[in-house]
This record gives C-alpha cells, sequence and structure tokens, in this order.
C-alpha cells in the first residue's frame, strides 16, 4: 500500500474531533484500544474502495471506458453511479449533512481509501462541488486505521467485516450483495468460499447458492447479448426470477430439459410476459417438472416460433443499449400476445391435470374466463353503435356455448334422474 504522508501526518500530529468507539472487529488496527480518533480529512487526500461490492461491479460493467480515464475522471465517474444507484438514499444522506453535519464517522486507510462510508464521501464531494467555499463541506470525519500492511484481499476483508459489525446491517441492495459475492469469488478471485463466508457470516452453503444462481444470470446477459451489464438486473429488479429458475433446476435430472427451460424462462423474463412479477415465472419453471408432462412438452413445442423471433430482435439490437432493445419487444404486440397466451394454455392444462376430475378442472376454468367478461361488459352499447356487425358476431358465439353447456346439463340431469316425475 502506498502511504500518502499528509494522511500519515493527520494521525500523527492531526487535531483530534472526537474520541470514538472503533468497531470491535477493528481494535487489531489500533493497537487493541476500544476508542480511536476521529480526524477531519480533506476530501481531495481520499479516494473510493475499489474492493467495494457496487464500484467493483461498476468497474466490471464499464471496464473499456474506465480505462481511458484519468484518476479524478474516474472518482466523478464512482461518484455519479453512487449518487444514480440509489438517489432516494443519497439525497436522504446529503439533506442530512446539511443539516446537521456527518454525525457518523467513516472509516479511512493511511493510503486515502475509504473503506466505510462512501455514501457519506459521495454526499460530500457534491456539496463541496455545489458549495466550494463552505468550510464544512471540504472534509470528510473518519477513523484512520494505521496499518501499512493492507493488501487487496484485506481491504476486502476488512470491507465484509465493518458490515457484518454496523448494528444497522448492511444498507446494501440484495443484487449489489449477490454480486459482490460472485465477483470476489468467481471472477476476481480475491477470497475463497471459505474465507468470505469467514467474514461475512454468509454460510459456505448460501455462497454457492448465490454463484449458481448468478452464473444463470450471466447466461441470460449472454443471450440478451448484454455480457456482464449486471446493472440490468438491479434496475430491472429481476434477481428473484433467476432464484426461481435456480430452484427448478435442481428438480431436473436432464440437462438438455434443464437448458429448454432456462431458454423459455430467459423469452418471458425479457418480455415481461405475462407481467413482470417473478410469479409466473415460478408457475412457468413448476411446469417444467410435473408429473404431466404432456403439457410442458405442449408449451415447448409452442414456444419454438416465439423463441425464434426474439432471437432474431435480440440479434439486430445487440449493439443498442438494453432500453432500446425492450422498446423494439414492446412493438411486437402479437408475439408479446402470443406468448401471453401460450402461458395461460399451460397454467390451464395443468390445472385441469391436476383436478381429480377433468371435467371439473375444465368447468372451472369456463367459470372464471366467463367472471372476467363483466368488466368488459360496459363496452356492449358502444360496439353496437360503432361496429354492430362485431356484436352480432358475440351474441352468435354466446348463443353457441349456451346451446352447448345446455346439451350437457340436460345430459347430467339425465344421469342424474331418480324416478318419472323429475325428482332429484
Amino acid at each position: 500500500m502506498n502511504i500518502n504522508g499528509k494522511i500519515l501526518d493527520i494521525y500523527e500530529n492531526g487535531k483530534e474531533i472526537e474520541n470514538r468507539k472503533l468497531p470491535e472487529i477493528l481494535k487489531k488496527y489500533n493497537n487493541n484500544n476500544t476508542n480511536s480518533s476521529v480526524f477531519r480529512i480533506p476530501l481531495d487526500l481520499l479516494k473510493y474502495n475499489l474492493q467495494n461490492g457496487r464500484i467493483a461491479t461498476f468497474f466490471i460493467e464499464n471496464e473499456n471506458k474506465i480505462n481511458s480515464l484519468n484518476e479524478l475522471e474516474i472518482k466523478n465517474e464512482i461518484k455519479n453511479e453512487i449518487i444514480n444507484s440509489d438517489k432516494k438514499s443519497h439525497d436522504k444522506t446529503k439533506n442530512d449533512i446539511k443539516l446537521i453535519g456527518q454525525q457518523e464517522p467513516g472509516i479511512v486507510l493511511l493510503d486515502g481509501t475509504v473503506i466505510d462510508g462512501n455514501r457519506r464521501f459521495t454526499c460530500l464531494l457534491e456539496l463541496n462541488q455545489e458549495n466550494p467555499n463552505q468550510e464544512e463541506y471540504k472534509y470528510f470525519n473518519a477513523f484512520i486505521l494505521n496499518s501499512d500492511n493492507v493488501d487487496e484481499k484485506i481491504i476486502k476483508q476488512l470491507e465484509l467485516n465493518i458490515q457484518l459489525a454496523k448494528d444497522e446491517k448492511v444498507n446494501y441492495d440484495i443484487t449489489d450483495r449477490y454480486m459482490d459475492i460472485y465477483n470476489v469469488v468467481s471472477l476476481q478471485k480475491k477470497l475463497t468460499i471459505e474465507e468470505y463466508s469467514k467474514y461475512s457470516n454468509i454460510t459456505e452453503k448460501e455462497i454457492r447458492e448465490i454463484i449458481d444462481q448468478i452464473e444463470i444470470v450471466k447466461e441470460y446477459l449472454v443471450y440478451i447479448k448484454k455480457d456482464l451489464k449486471w446493472d440490468i438486473i438491479k434496475k430491472k429488479k429481476k434477481l428473484e426470477h433467476f432464484k426461481e429458475i435456480w430452484k427448478s433446476l435442481n428438480k431436473i435430472n436432464s440437462k438438455s430439459e434443464q437448458n429448454t427451460m432456462k431458454q423459455i424462462a430467459f423469452d418471458y423474463i425479457l418480455c415481461e410476459s405475462p407481467d413482470a412479477d417473478s410469479k409466473s415465472i415460478r408457475e412457468l419453471c413448476t411446469s417444467s417438472h410435473k408429473k404431466d408432462k404432456n403439457n410442458w412438452d405442449l408449451f415447448i413445442s409452442n414456444s419454438e416460433d416465439l423463441h425464434e423471433k426474439i432471437k432474431e430482435i435480440i440479434d439486430k439490437n445487440e449493439a443498442s443499449d438494453f432500453e432500446k432493445l425492450e422498446s423494439e419487444l414492446k412493438k411486437e404486440k402479437e408475439l408479446l400476445h402470443d406468448l401471453k397466451s401460450n402461458y395461460h394454455d399451460l397454467n390451464q392444462n395443468n390445472l385441469i391435470s391436476n383436478e381429480k376430475d377433468k371435467i371439473d378442472g375444465i368447468l372451472k376454468i369456463i367459470s372464471k374466463k366467463i367472471a372476467s367478461l363483466s368488466q368488459h361488459w360496459n363496452e356492449l352499447e358502444e360496439m353496437n353503435a360503432s361496429d354492430p356487425s362485431r356484436l352480432k358476431e358475440i351474441y352468435k358465439i354466446i348463443n353457441t356455448i349456451v346451446n352447448e353447456l345446455d346439451s350437457k346439463k340436460n345430459h347430467i340431469e339425465k344421469i342424474m334422474q331418480k324416478d318419472s316425475n323429475g325428482q332429484f
């Protein structure tokens, strides 16, 4: 670690703002003393912790851009990313600092790396930019860890230790947490599963499961040709969808069938059909390993052409951003309608299969469909005025259904009839 002489001088000779209790887990970096000094450190001496989960993910997503920037430009890029990643939290912290100042000290290494307090540090950078003459916005209040033997691995351990020590626990989006585990253990290999578990209090089993789930996310991003654009998952709140895929994969033995299920699930996640909620993905994936495999096979058969159309749209938009791809998909009304219809057909067929009496299952579906008509019934008057031929067609369909059901009703009555007087 390259020690910043000015920070070392602050530690050795600087004026202490206050003496505060240091997180217990960091006592060994303070000669085993429970309390430590909080100092005012000029913002221009500080830098972001590149091992931080959010920041490390941002670097992976934007590696080509970052490599072309100087140190100050990188600092600004990280600042903007932290602001935009959770604007609500940022604005709250910023307003708190404006009203009452920085109350909670951060933690800084001798080289100026902020290993705890990135959000507060970012708010002060922004406030200083907006109010360059205000003294209170020129400094970051922090403990300084007096250790010159800190490498990237130890920095990551410290970050996890500090987060664990906080009473309010980690203020991390769950996607950020999952991505941090994947980056540190699988991509960057800074910590082993055992080490990450030791410093984070997450079990080894949970870490392995998280890595498996993020591998599925990675496959999805490759499929939609947005490789390593992890932020798509966070912004669209899709992590739960991939958890559902992972749960179902463990119940399918065939690798080929696993790949088919993932392929179809990816299409439905991308198109947000029938909705953006993870519940529909859970129902879809569960169908892949139900007893009545015929329903799933029929669903897959009906999905093949739809899958090819989606792939074409992805290929055409390979060079565009994700928002453009989404926009193009939303224009495909027929495709989206067919996706939704295929999904509903699968669920209806499963419902019928689950019923001991298939007739009972079919009638329940019909009943639900008829009930759903009521919300559109007020359109009939307008339809009669604007398109009377369509209203007549609807009447014919209803009449056919009524006659058919009436015939079935009569048949049931004959079966149930107990005497010649028609008493039941």
